[in-house]
C-alpha cells in the first residue's frame, strides 16, 4: 500500500499592497486615535456582521454578535507588517495634526496640503476597511498597489467630511454598501417597441460593466464612519459615464465639503451645517435609495443575469442600517 502524499499548506494570502504575505492587524480606528475618541460604552461589547441580499438566495447574514471588546479595538488582519510598520506607518503620521483638529472639534482652518494628507488617511482606511469582507470589494489589486507606492487616490473616488450633532460619546459608528452594476445602452432607453427591445436583449446578452470588474466582485459603494467629532463619507464608482452624485443628491454636503477631488484651497472647522444622526444615516443609505430608482442592471459575480442583484452593508454602530428605497432622494 502506497504511502499518502502530504498535502501541502495553502499558501498564505498576499497584503493587499504587495506581494507579501499578510499577517499584521491594522486598527481601523488607529491606535493612536484612542485617547481622544468617546470612551467605549460599559459593557465593551460590539457587533460585526454583514448583510447581503440576493434575488436568488434572499437576505443572509455573517460575522459576530455581541463581540466582546470596543468598537475602537477592531483590528483587520489584511496587510503585512512591512506596510503597516513602514508607509502606513509614515501616512498616519503625517495626518495625525489634521484628524486630531477634526476629531476634538477645534477651530482650525486646514490648508491644501493637510486636506490632501487627510483624504490620503482616508483612501488608505477605505481600502482596508473593503477587505473585512473582500467578496464585496470594489478597488482593484492594481489600484492599490499605486496607491502604496505613490499615494495616488483613485480618479473615481470622491471624499467628504462634515460636522454632526451626535453626541461625542456615542460617535464612534462605520457603515459600507457596496453593489456590482452595469449600465443599460442606449438603445434600450429609446422608443422602438417593446419585443425588439426584447430582442436584441437575448441576442446581445445582459450589460456588462465597464470597466469589466476584473479582480474584485463590486464596482460601487459607499463608507461612512464617524471619528469624535466628524463625520467620513466616502464614495467610489468605478462605472464609466456614472457617478453617484448624479443621481443622490445631498447639495449641502456634495457641494461644500468634498476634500477630494480638491473642491477648495482650504477648509474652516467646524463645518456648518451640522448634520443630525438621521442625516447621516440617510446620507449613508443613498446609494441604495437612488440606486432602486434608476434604471440599471445589477450583476452577480459570473452569473451576469439581468435584474440579478448582490448587495452588502456592514452593521453600523449607534446608527440604524440603511434600508433600500423606490425613489431617489434629495437632501439639503
Amino acid at each position: 500500500m502506497g504511502m499518502k502524499k502530504k498535502s501541502r499548506p495553502p499558501l498564505p494570502k498576499p497584503c493587499i499592497f504587495c506581494p507579501r504575505p499578510k499577517g499584521s492587524k491594522e486598527h481601523f480606528w488607529s491606535e493612536w486615535m484612542h485617547e481622544i475618541l468617546p470612551p467605549p460604552p460599559p459593557e465593551n461589547r460590539h457587533n460585526r456582521l454583514v448583510f447581503k441580499y440576493s434575488p436568488f438566495d434572499g437576505h443572509s447574514e455573517k460575522g459576530r454578535r455581541d463581540t466582546q471588546g470596543a468598537i475602537h479595538t477592531i483590528k483587520l488582519r489584511v496587510v503585512c507588517a512591512s506596510c503597516n510598520n513602514g508607509w502606513m506607518s509614515q501616512l498616519e503620521e503625517e495626518a495625525r495634526p489634521a484628524l486630531t483638529a477634526l476629531i476634538r472639534g477645534e477651530e482650525t482652518t486646514l490648508d491644501r496640503a493637510a486636506l490632501d494628507t487627510v483624504a490620503q488617511w482616508v483612501t488608505l482606511k477605505t481600502m482596508v476597511a473593503e477587505h473585512n469582507d473582500p467578496d464585496s470589494a470594489v478597488t482593484p489589486r492594481a489600484d492599490r498597489i499605486a496607491f502604496r507606492q505613490t499615494r495616488a487616490i483613485p480618479p473615481y473616488m470622491r471624499i467628504y467630511v462634515g460636522s454632526h450633532t451626535v453626541p461625542f460619546e456615542k460617535s464612534a459608528g462605520f457603515l459600507r454598501n457596496s453593489q456590482a452594476i452595469a449600465r443599460r445602452s442606449e438603445d434600450e432607453h429609446s422608443t422602438i417597441k417593446k419585443l425588439e427591445r426584447i430582442r436584441r436583449a437575448l441576442r446581445n446578452g445582459p450589460p456588462q460593466p465597464s470597466p469589466p470588474l476584473g479582480d474584485v466582485p463590486n464596482n460601487i459603494q459607499t463608507i461612512t464612519f464617524f471619528l469624535g467629532h466628524v463625520f467620513v463619507h466616502i464614495t467610489s464608482t468605478r462605472v464609466d459615464g456614472f457617478a453617484i452624485e448624479d443621481i443622490a443628491l445631498v447639495p449641502t454636503l456634495y457641494d461644500t465639503a468634498r476634500i477630494m477631488p480638491a473642491q477648495a484651497a482650504e477648509m474652516t472647522w467646524p463645518r456648518d451645517p451640522k448634520f443630525t444622526l438621521d442625516q447621516v444615516n440617510e446620507i449613508g443609505g443613498l446609494m441604495m435609495k437612488a440606486l432602486g430608482a434608476q434604471d440599471y442592471y445589477w450583476i452577480r459575480r459570473n452569473v451576469p443575469l439581468p435584474h440579478s442583484a448582490v448587495a452588502t452593508a456592514e452593521q453600523p454602530i449607534y446608527t440604524k442600517t440603511a434600508e433600500s428605497g423606490s425613489q431617489p432622494i434629495r437632501r439639503q
